[in-house]
């Protein structure tokens, strides 16, 4: 008994040993990959470009030089330097950079070189060249951000203040400082201010509280979350980048008339007033009456004059982390090719970000992190992957009648096409459901024994509960009765030579190949199911009395065992 637990224990030591070294092997290919995209991204760069980029990195090149190497670069992009010097207090051109595909990303790299070094962004802390406000927001001084926009009483004068672009990068106060915020030292050598004496989550309060754009961008297209929830991002920033997308939701009713409902304090119910700016601790917004007075209340209990709807049901056309800038790229973008897994979960789980937006190079973020196999994916690739899956299983479970997603849904239980959330609504919706409705039945496929048993490569993916490989073959699985519907998961390899089809036990286990009947329309439902990049699908299935295996393509979801 003692030398047999031993050679267990040795073999899960090997296998755990030859884990990491796989990860570790697949690490160092992911890396030596991306070594080579940025040589090939710098090689498209022209040689004036390149030029005028190496001329800019100069740290003793005056304000003006500074300038205009930027004006140079950024009409090489072919951004409207015209349009931009006339909007003082907006995002100015933001017009897409490079051609579509590979051909455009010589233009698009110089948008890049611009924003990872900051433009000339050290230059103006060099000279002094920031406004009065903007330098309160890179030191970090929130008691004089605030005294400075109190002070100013004109609604139109401290909007300006709140959205003048600073730098040839076109920066507003609340991305300076998102942006700065990681650059401490540099501020320190440039200003003497010590870090310990800069606050800048504080300034950012303040900024939202009175009205700040949280959606602004910069010369580049980018927003607070690229500056605040990329590779170089700080819990800091993070909890910035928070605000920002909470403010976000309710932003575009700044400055309008509203309504006060549903308070528990009668006194303000049906008032009348002018919607404030976002107090980001408690999560509120002010509210200004008419006698001047101010609240904090709930964005649940604030309703907009003119449409008698909440605030929170105007929802923004776009989520925040969404937002793609000039070339196409969301912040997720950055965060896939790097190792934050943090920042990884802060876009995804915490905020629904989409990995299915297709860049200016052609490429989503679900498609970069699921390029290469298991074997070089990293772990913020792994929880990219995993959240793919789950959205995709979350929209399998959505009604079909009122859009809600639920964990446990009910499927119509003639065609089991089309899922509900509740008697109610399947009722409601049958009038509609009925002209389509056909029976499951109609969709099976009556498949035959195959003769290709399981091969070793297939058992790797198919081991049972109790982790041990499989060695199921074509029958009933355990537990499961004759003409009992049973979920069987369908996984396809990369060359659609074979399909390899699998209970929750792992106890039915077998391979089909394109002669075998069913192959071509099981193997279309699994690539039709972008959730797993086209590469496995679940189904229900049975076998009768004869022991002959049933499936139902109509059924073909992403769920959980």
């Amino acid at each position: 008994k003692d030398q047999k637990t031993t050679k267990t224990m040795g073999k899960k030591s090997a296998r755990k040993k030859n884990k990491a070294e796989q990860r570790k092997m697949g690490e160092t290919l992911q890396k030596t990959a991306m070594e080579r995209i940025v040589k090939m991204s710098e090689s498209a760069l022209s040689a004036e470009s390149m030029r005028l980029l190496e001329k800019l990195n100069t740290p003793w090149l005056s304000l003006d030089e500074s300038t205009s190497i930027m004006t140079q670069l950024l009409a090489m992009c072919g951004t409207d330097n015209a349009n931009n010097d006339s909007d003082l207090y907006g995002d100015g051109d933001q017009s897409d950079v490079g051609e579509l595909g590979l051909l455009g990303e010589g233009t698009r790299q110089i948008l890049r070189n611009l924003w990872s070094r900051g433009g000339n962004m050290e230059h103006y802390l060099i000279y002094g060249a920031f406004t009065s406000l903007a330098y309160s927001c890179v030191v970090g001084n929130a008691a004089q951000v605030h005294h400075i926009l109190k002070a100013t009483t004109d609604s139109e004068e401290r909007r300006r203040l709140l959205e003048k672009r600073e730098t040839a990068m076109r920066l507003p106060p609340l991305i300076l400082t998102i942006g700065l915020s990681k650059c401490q030292p540099t501020i320190f050598s440039c200003t003497g201010v010590s870090p310990s004496d800069m606050d800048h989550t504080a300034v950012v309060k303040i900024l939202l509280k009175y009205g700040a754009r949280p959606e602004s961008k910069d010369v580049t297209g980018k927003t607070v979350c690229h500056y605040g929830s990329g590779n170089f991002a700080t819990d800091d920033t993070l909890t910035m980048v928070d605000y920002c997308l909470e403010a976000a939701k309710t932003s575009s009713y700044f400055g309008s008339k509203v309504v006060l409902r549903n308070l528990s304090n009668q006194k303000y119910n049906n008032v009348s007033a002018r919607l404030g700016g976002y107090l980001a601790e408690s999560g509120r917004r002010q509210i200004i009456l008419s006698d001047g007075k101010e609240l904090a209340i709930k964005p649940q209990n604030i309703f907009d004059q003119q449409t008698d709807d909440c605030i929170l049901l105007h929802k923004p056309t776009t989520n925040l982390v969404d937002i793609s800038d000039r070339m196409g790229e969301v912040c997720l973008c950055e965060v896939a090719v790097g190792d934050r897994e943090d920042v990884a979960r802060f876009l995804c789980k915490k905020h629904n970000a989409s990995i299915d937006i297709k860049c200016r190079g052609g490429t989503t973020v679900r498609e970069m992190v699921n390029k290469g196999g298991s074997y070089i994916a990293s772990p913020v690739h792994i929880i990219i992957r995993k959240y793919g899956e789950m959205q995709s299983i979350r929209e399998h479970t959505r009604c079909i009648n009122c859009e809600k997603i639920v964990e446990t849904n009910l499927v119509c239980s003639r065609c089991r096409n089309v899922s509900y959330c509740s008697g109610p609504c399947q009722r409601e919706h049958w009038k509609d459901h009925k002209q389509i409705c056909q029976r499951a039945e109609k969709n099976e496929i009556k498949l035959n024994k195959p003769t290709l048993k399981v091969p070793q490569r297939g058992k790797r993916f198919t081991r049972n509960i109790a982790g041990r490989p499989a060695d199921g073959y074509y029958k009933r699985p355990d537990g499961v009765a004759e003409d009992e519907n049973f979920w069987m998961k369908v996984q396809a390899d990369s060359d659609s030579t074979s399909l390899l089809l699998y209970d929750r036990t792992r106890t039915c286990t077998f391979v089909m190949l394109p002669q075998d009947v069913g192959f071509h329309e099981l193997l279309e439902k699994v690539r039709a199911e972008k959730g797993a990049m086209g590469q496995k699908c679940h189904i229900e299935a049975n076998f009768d009395k004869d022991g002959d295996c049933r499936v139902y393509p109509s059924t073909a979801t992403l769920r959980k065992w």
